[in-house]
């Protein structure tokens, strides 16, 4: 049983990883060929899971315009911040090629962050638990 522990949590930090890595791929990528332009924060979308109690959870969408050569965009992102206002101005990146792919640029890379930590923790409890002799940390 606890060999199958090391093996799950060995497993989940090498998944986060590459899943971080190819993120942090793409927000490199768009960094240095997407334009970049002032867009404004039009509205935000809540949306709900719907379940009962704890498993009501709400997520938060935002919902950004911009223009590029005289012409108006409107994206929704992923990316929300309780300091984010309606209104609010934020440096959008588009994709030159085509203008209605676009991201704020300040959550470019925010998933590959906590990816990476996240997978870090895991190698780090992967491999103490495999330096540990018995049952590890007495937790399992």
């Amino acid at each position: 049983m606890f060999n199958l522990i090391k093996i799950v949590f060995f497993g989940v930090s090498i998944i986060m990883g590459v899943i971080g890595v190819k993120l942090y791929k793409s927000s490199k990528m768009k960094l240095e060929t997407y334009a970049t332009c002032r867009g404004r924060i039009e509205r935000f979308i809540i949306s709900r899971t719907g379940g009962v109690g704890k498993d009501n959870r709400k997520t938060i969408s935002t919902v950004v315009s911009y223009l590029v050569d005289a012409r108006r965009y409107e994206f929704t992102s992923g990316y929300y911040s309780s300091s984010m206002k309606e209104g609010q101005e934020v440096e959008v990146m588009y994709s030159r090629e085509d203008p209605s792919k676009a991201a704020i640029k300040s959550g470019l890379f925010v998933a590959p962050a906590i990816l990476g930590v996240l997978a870090v923790v895991f190698l780090l409890l992967a491999i103490i638990f495999c330096f540990v002799p018995g049952r590890g940390l007495g937790i399992f």
